[in-house]
């Protein structure tokens, strides 16, 4: 990774319910001291395809295995520095810092995307396929085949367009507000009233809920339309009828189909 600015821990204050008898989900005490450092995608790219170079000359299985170990720590890094991201810019979509390193990671989506097509490209031609098959794992080539029907270098574009309107969606709703509970609230906090084992609890977070939705309607409505047209766009492009094809071959599910 680059000389970038590391940002470990972050401030949980304004996180808490207000509510004893709602608890909060996960370890975020744990999650707060992860570790973030923006990646530097020059060097990213740069040694990803180097990997790939060395797992397509290398003539044993010894030197395909070394590759893919290297390919996978540096998919790796980037999962993990991605989500850290996301997650922080969720919790607090005011703090400028990690909007800019969340929108960093829209912005280097189609260069990793096409990095990973790469990557399976190569698995699936490999003369060493059945041996690393057996190694990895059928699933791992089930994957690299799968991928083959939702991603192709002409709808880079639009697979852009498709993150940032994501991405402008998760801005608008984490900075949504609404009054529950004796102050102001965002939907990350209305989540463990959401949940509540009290119906009656659920019941006026769920009215709560609505009324964001309703403050922001007509935002919503209008990313909504284009996020259909540019799925629409690229499903068509990929070879299928519609994005609902496209939709379940995303999620990357070998063992049943959408008719089961």
């Amino acid at each position: 990774m680059g000389a970038q600015v590391n940002r470990g821990a972050v401030s949980l204050k304004g996180m808490g319910t207000g509510d004893n008898n709602i608890k909060e989900g996960g370890n975020r005490e744990l999650f707060a001291n992860y570790q973030y450092q923006r990646l530097n995608m020059e060097e990213y790219v740069r040694d990803f395809k180097k990997a790939l170079s060395r797992f397509g000359e290398a003539d044993s299985i010894e030197g395909k295995n070394k590759a893919l170990q290297e390919i996978n720590r540096l998919r790796g890094e980037f999962g993990a520095m991605k989500t850290i991201a996301f997650i922080r810019h969720s919790q607090d979509v005011e703090d400028e810092y990690y909007s800019q390193e969340n929108d960093f990671f829209y912005g280097a989506a189609r260069e990793h995307e096409e990095l990973i097509s790469e990557h399976y490209r190569a698995l699936l031609s490999t003369e060493f396929r059945e041996e690393l098959q057996e190694q990895w794992g059928e699933q791992l080539f089930e994957l690299a085949r799968q991928s083959r029907s939702t991603f192709a270098p002409e709808v880079a574009d639009d697979l852009q367009e498709e993150s940032r309107l994501a991405g402008e969606y998760m801005n608008i709703m984490a900075r949504a507000r609404v009054r529950f509970a004796g102050r102001e609230r965002n939907i990350m906090e209305l989540n463990p009233y959401l949940e509540s084992p009290e119906r009656a609890t659920r019941k006026k977070a769920h009215a709560a809920l609505t009324r964001i939705l309703a403050q922001n309607e007509e935002q919503l409505d209008q990313l909504f339309h284009n996020l259909v047209g540019v799925r629409h766009r690229i499903a068509r492009e990929l070879g299928f009828d519609n994005f609902l094809g496209l939709g379940y071959a995303r999620l990357g599910r070998s063992d049943y189909t959408p008719a089961m």
